[in-house]
C-alpha cells in the first residue's frame, strides 16, 4: 500500500495525475461543506443579484452626482470670474484711475452692473436649482447605500454557516488527500523540531535579526520538513540628496562696454545616513540521512529562457569545460569527477560537491532525468526557478514562484458573502497553492532515495519545555495586531522575538520582544562651494532611525479536544461559552485562532482560567 504513494516522477505525475485528482478534492470538499453549512444557494444567488442592482444604482446615481458637483464648480468659478471682472470695470470708471483707455466711463459701468447681475444669476442658479439637486442626490444615494447595507448583510448572514466552516488546516488536509505522501503537522511541535535539532543538526533558533511569520511541518516518510516565511532586517544605509539655488551678478565686458549679468546655479549634495531595510524569503527546509556527508550548492541556470536546440547547443559547447574540471581535480587530488550525462551536470551544476559517492547515490539516472525534467518544464510548473543547497543532511529548497504567493492558507482568502465568489476564491486558492507547494518540493521528490530512505524511529524525551516548537511561538505571535506588540513610538516594521516563560498543560506562556525603529525628520547642512566663490550651506533632509522595543507576554495554546478550534459557532460548545470567553479575553476579538492553536494576550491567566478555557472548548456531547 505504502508503495503506491512514491513519486518518482513528479513533473509526469503532477500533469496527468495530482492536478486533476486535487482540483476534483478540492471541489468535492467544498460541496460537501455546502451540504454541511445549510446555505441555501438559490436565496443567496437572488441576494447578490439584487445587491449587484443596487450597486449599478448606487454607481449611475454617483455618476449624476458627480457631474452636478461639477457643474456647481464651474458655476462657482463663472461668479468669481465675473465678480472679478465687475470690480475691474468698476475701478476702471473711475476718472483718477482709468485702466482701459478706449471703454469710456458709461460702459465701464454698464458692463459692472452686467457682470454683478449675471454673478447674482449665477449665485441663484446654485442656491435654488443646483445645490437642491445634489442635496436631492445625496439622499437618494444614503438611502440606496442604506438598502445595499441590509442586503450585504443579508447575505453575510446567508453565507455565515459556510464561512463558519472555513479554516486554516483545510488546505494541508486537501494536499494530504492528493499526496499521501507528504505528511502535514497541525502544528510545529517541540518535539519535531528537537529531533531536527537533535539528530540532523538543523539550528531551529533564527538571530536577532530574523522571525518566523509562518511555519509550516510535516514529513515524508518520517524525513521532516518545513515550509518557511522568514521576515528579515538588516541594518545599511541609505543616500539623502538635497539641493539649494543660488543667484549672483557679474561684470562682463562686451565690445569693451561693462555690463551685468545674473548667473544662476543649483548646488547639490548627498549623504549617507544607517537605515534599516526588511525583506522576506520563503524556502522548505528537508532533513534527510541519505548521503548523509554529501554538500554542494546550485543556482538556477538559463534554461526556462532556451529552447530544446538551444540547450543542445550550451551543453555541446561547454561539456569540455566538464572534462577540464575532472583532470583538474584528478591532478589536484580532489574528488569532483563528472558523471556521463553532462546535462545534467551543466544545468544543475552542483559542481562543489564534496563526495562522488553520495552524489552518485543520490542522482541516479532516474533521478537526473526527473530533475532535467523540472529544469527544463516550461509548461506544467515553474521551471528552473530554485536554489538547492544541501548541507550533509540538511536540504534548503529557495523557490522564486513561492516568493509572491500567500503560503498562509487563511480563511481569509476565500470568505465572502457571494456563493459564486467562494466557489471561484475555494477552488483557484487551494489548486495554486498545491502547485506552488508540489513544485517547491519537487527538487526533493525527484530524488528517489530521499523517499526511500526511511529513519529509524526517534525516541522522544518524555517532558518537553514547551507544547511547540520556538519556529511556531514567533509565528504565531507574527499573527498577532502589530499595533498591540511594537513600542508605540515604532514607525517602522518590528523583528518579533520569543522566548519560553512558563507552560501549563497545553498552554504556552512566551515572552515577545518587538525590535523597532523611531523616526525622526533631521536636515544636515553641507557646505558647498558655489560659482560665485562663496560656501553655501546646502540643506539635505533624511530620516534618523533610532532603536526601540517593547516587551510583551503572550499566551498560547494547544486544543486538545478539537480538530479545528474557533469561536465561530462550528462547534457546538457548552453553554455560556461566549460569555467565558468574553471574561478571559475581554472580547473574543482578543484570541487569535489558528489552526488547533489559540493566541492571546492577558495581563493575568491563571492555571484557574486554563482549565475553564479547556472546558469552553469541550465540544458539548
Amino acid at each position: 500500500m505504502e508503495e503506491k504513494q512514491y513519486i518518482f516522477e513528479p513533473l509526469n505525475q503532477f500533469d496527468k495525475v495530482y492536478r486533476s485528482q486535487h482540483d476534483k478534492n478540492v471541489k468535492d470538499y467544498l460541496e460537501d461543506l455546502i451540504k454541511k453549512s445549510g446555505v441555501n444557494e438559490q436565496e443567496n444567488a437572488e441576494t447578490v443579484k439584487q445587491i449587484n442592482a443596487q450597486k449599478l444604482k448606487i454607481e449611475a446615481n454617483n455618476k449624476v452626482l458627480s457631474k452636478k458637483k461639477g457643474l456647481r464648480g464651474f458655476v462657482t468659478f463663472l461668479v468669481v470670474l465675473f465678480f472679478i471682472t465687475a470690480g475691474f470695470f468698476i475701478i476702471n470708471a473711475i476718472p483718477d484711475y482709468v485702466i482701459v483707455a478706449e471703454v469710456n466711463q458709461f460702459w465701464s459701468i454698464f458692463i459692472a452692473v452686467a457682470g454683478i447681475l449675471v454673478a447674482i444669476g449665477f449665485i441663484i442658479l446654485i442656491v435654488k436649482s443646483l445645490n437642491p439637486q445634489i442635496r436631492h442626490f445625496e439622499k437618494i444615494i444614503a438611502e440606496q447605500q442604506k438598502v445595499l447595507n441590509q442586503l450585504l448583510n443579508k447575505a453575510w448572514g446567508q453565507m455565515r454557516t459556510l464561512n463558519d466552516l472555513f479554516d486554516w488546516s483545510m488546505t494541508a488536509e486537501l494536499i494530504e488527500k492528493t499526496v499521501p505522501l507528504l505528511d502535514f503537522d497541525p502544528y510545529y511541535r517541540a518535539d519535531r523540531a528537537d529531533y531536527m535539532r537533535a539528530k540532523y543538526g538543523l539550528n531551529t533558533t533564527l538571530g536577532v535579526d530574523e522571525s518566523v511569520e509562518f511555519v509550516q511541518s510535516g514529513q515524508i516518510f518520517g524525513n521532516p520538513f518545513l515550509l518557511l516565511r522568514i521576515l528579515d532586517h538588516r541594518l545599511g544605509t541609505k543616500t539623502y540628496t538635497g539641493s539649494l539655488t543660488i543667484t549672483w551678478t557679474e561684470t562682463v565686458y562686451v565690445n569693451n562696454r561693462a555690463q551685468t549679468v545674473t548667473r544662476t546655479q543649483t548646488l547639490t549634495a548627498t549623504i549617507s545616513k544607517p537605515c534599516p531595510y526588511y525583506s522576506r524569503r520563503k524556502l522548505v527546509i528537508y532533513c534527510n540521512d541519505a548521503a548523509p556527508d554529501l554538500s554542494f550548492s546550485r543556482d538556477p541556470s538559463k534554461a526556462n529562457s532556451m529552447s530544446d536546440k538551444e540547450i543542445a547547443k550550451y551543453v555541446q559547447r561547454n561539456e569540455d569545460d566538464l572534462a577540464k574540471m575532472t583532470r583538474k581535480a584528478i591532478e589536484k587530488g580532489q574528488s569532483f569527477q563528472a558523471t556521463s550525462n553532462a546535462e545534467f551536470e551543466l544545468l544543475f551544476g552542483a559542481l562543489n560537491r564534496n563526495n562522488e559517492i553520495q552524489f552518485r547515490l543520490l542522482f541516479t539516472p532516474l533521478a537526473q532525468r526527473e530533475m532535467l525534467a523540472i529544469i527544463k518544464d516550461k509548461k506544467v510548473g515553474f521551471g528552473d526557478d530554485f536554489e538547492f543547497d544541501k548541507r550533509k543532511q540538511v536540504n534548503y529548497i529557495y523557490p522564486k514562484h513561492l516568493q509572491g504567493f500567500d503560503i498562509d492558507a487563511s480563511p481569509d482568502n476565500y470568505i465572502h458573502y457571494d456563493l459564486k465568489v467562494i466557489r471561484n476564491n475555494f477552488i483557484t486558492y487551494n489548486n495554486e497553492y498545491f502547485r506552488h507547494f508540489y513544485f517547491a518540493m519537487a527538487p526533493l521528490l525527484a530524488i528517489p532515495l530521499y523517499q526511500q530512505y526511511k529513519p529509524i524511529e526517534y525516541i522522544y524525551k518524555d517532558v518537553y519545555p514547551e507544547n511547540m516548537a520556538n519556529f511556531d511561538h514567533e509565528a504565531h505571535v507574527n499573527n498577532i495586531n502589530m499595533a498591540r506588540l511594537k513600542h508605540p513610538n515604532s514607525h517602522t516594521e518590528n523583528i518579533l522575538k520569543t522566548h519560553l516563560i512558563d507552560r501549563d498543560d497545553h498552554l504556552d506562556k512566551v515572552g515577545v520582544t518587538a525590535y523597532g525603529y523611531q523616526t525622526f525628520e533631521r536636515v544636515e547642512y553641507v557646505p558647498m562651494r558655489g560659482g560665485d566663490g562663496r560656501v553655501h550651506n546646502v540643506p539635505v533632509h533624511w530620516t534618523e532611525y533610532i532603536p526601540v522595543s517593547k516587551e510583551s507576554s503572550v499566551y498560547i495554546k494547544v486544543n486538545k479536544d478539537l480538530n479545528r478550534p474557533t469561536f465561530n459557532g462550528k462547534v457546538k460548545y457548552s453553554d455560556g461559552w461566549v460569555n467565558n470567553l468574553e471574561r478571559l479575553f475581554g472580547s473574543e476579538d482578543n484570541a487569535v485562532v489558528r489552526g488547533k492553536t489559540i493566541t492571546f494576550m492577558h495581563n493575568s491567566f491563571t492555571h484557574a482560567d486554563n482549565i475553564l478555557l479547556d472546558e469552553i472548548l469541550k465540544p458539548k456531547d
